[in-house]
């Protein structure tokens, strides 16, 4: 658990002064030292100074622990629970569990709420936590029943269902660049009408990972949280693409990208030197997007033969086409 620096046997002159440094591992702390076979605490350090006579010095170490605190309210539970003592470095998982006819409501670690999860990981615990459930009514439960957050133009969109609309008293929209907060209300129209809504949220920017929840209060009085969800913000499409194919030359299986600046029918396949169809990489309708088509060199009889082909990539009346070279 940690060393002492010089170790082992060491020579010193009379009259002379050695010092000694104690240093813990990560995770340890030093418990005790001893000189002569009386301890001096748990120092960091000890000087001999005018050396007269010899001496020995020794130092013992303890792992650190910590402690984890999980409750939960009425009508369910989390194991562990109470007071959960933890090694430095370790994990520790809880599962939460609603009884019969509720659902969780919401689980808060270290104060900040993590959703309406059913378990939660400690990871590398490094300090003291906690962790705490609430739970539902089944019935109330359900009002929200869909979140998912998607790119959309220069933004990202957050679409929702609510079931249960007579049940809710007010509902709001919340973002954060963490999946425990802080959290941000999202400005737009948050509907809570039966049908599926949507707000995009342009106030994001491109490469960062948000997460979003939504917050609502029954007509009960009780709070309701539903997600985080997480989406990544990237910059809007301005106009159809196909990038390069990697790698390329190739053994057979690449990897394409191509952009649809708007809802459009796409279709990406690969063609031998005749112009004939050897493979459909993609074949649809998409959204607005990147998307990355992969081939894994396999035609309908077997891997396709040596040789140059053509990538073309048809949307929108127009046409994209990359060279392909697959060798063995």
């Amino acid at each position: 658990g940690g060393s002492i620096t010089p170790s082992g046997t060491v020579s010193v002159n009379c009259g002379a002064d050695q010092s000694f440094v104690i240093a813990a591992d990560p995770c340890y702390s030093v418990a005790d030292v001893e000189v002569d076979g009386g301890s001096v605490g748990p120092v960091t350090s000890y000087d001999f100074t005018n050396v007269q006579a010899a001496h020995t010095v020794s130092a013992t170490f303890t792992l650190d622990t910590y402690t984890i605190d999980a409750s939960a309210g009425p009508n369910g539970s989390i194991v562990p629970s109470g007071s959960t003592v933890v090694n430095c470095g370790a994990d520790q998982s809880f599962t939460i569990t609603p009884d019969v006819g509720y659902a969780v409501l919401d689980v808060t670690v270290d104060g900040n709420s993590v959703g309406s999860v059913t378990s939660y990981d400690f990871t590398n615990v490094q300090a003291d936590h906690s962790i705490d459930a609430t739970f539902i009514d089944q019935t109330v439960a359900t009002v929200i029943t869909r979140l998912a957050a998607e790119p959309f133009e220069d933004g990202l969109r957050i679409v929702w269902q609510i079931d249960n609309p007579s049940m809710l008293a007010d509902i709001s929209l919340e973002r954060s660049e963490a999946q425990v907060g802080p959290w941000t209300a999202v400005s737009g129209d948050v509907s809570r009408n039966g049908t599926a809504a949507a707000v995009v949220d342009r106030t994001v920017m491109s490469g960062t990972t948000y997460w979003y929840r939504l917050v609502g209060t029954t007509t009960g009085g009780q709070r309701v949280t539903y997600g985080p969800v997480q989406a990544q913000a990237v910059a809007a499409v301005r106009s159809f693409a196909l990038s390069r194919v990697s790698p390329n030359p190739t053994s057979g299986a690449f990897s394409a990208e191509f952009t649809v600046s708007r809802e459009a029918r796409v279709h990406l396949g690969l063609h031998d030197l005749q112009g004939r169809e050897v493979v459909v990489l993609s074949d649809g309708v998409y959204r607005a997007g990147r998307y990355q088509a992969r081939w894994d060199g396999m035609g309908d009889h077997g891997k396709v033969a040596m040789g140059v082909y053509f990538l073309r990539y048809s949307v929108a009346g127009q046409h994209f086409t990359q060279r392909v070279v697959i060798t063995r």
